[in-house]
């Protein structure tokens, strides 16, 4: 009698057979150094942006919700 594997039976099952996932999980780390290094620009003038915008909503837009005075009085005999 000839045995077939479970995945190779028909109405068996659904799923699709076992595949060997080791390749499927890696991934190339000089490739997305590379591809980091070549959009630089595109990072470089996000992060700008962002610093101006916040130096802009801290120093300029933003309304302090608090204010403080003090007074230093100096007794002199």
């Amino acid at each position: 009698m000839k045995q077939t594997p479970i995945h190779d039976a028909a109405g068996l099952s659904h799923r699709s057979p076992i595949k060997d996932t080791s390749e499927e999980n890696t991934f190339d780390l000089g490739g997305l150094a590379g591809k980091l290094w070549r959009e630089k620009w595109i990072i470089a003038l996000c992060t700008t942006a962002a610093i101006l915008f916040g130096m802009y909503y801290a120093f300029v837009a933003s309304v302090p919700l608090y204010r403080s005075t003090a007074v230093v009085i100096l007794e002199i005999e």
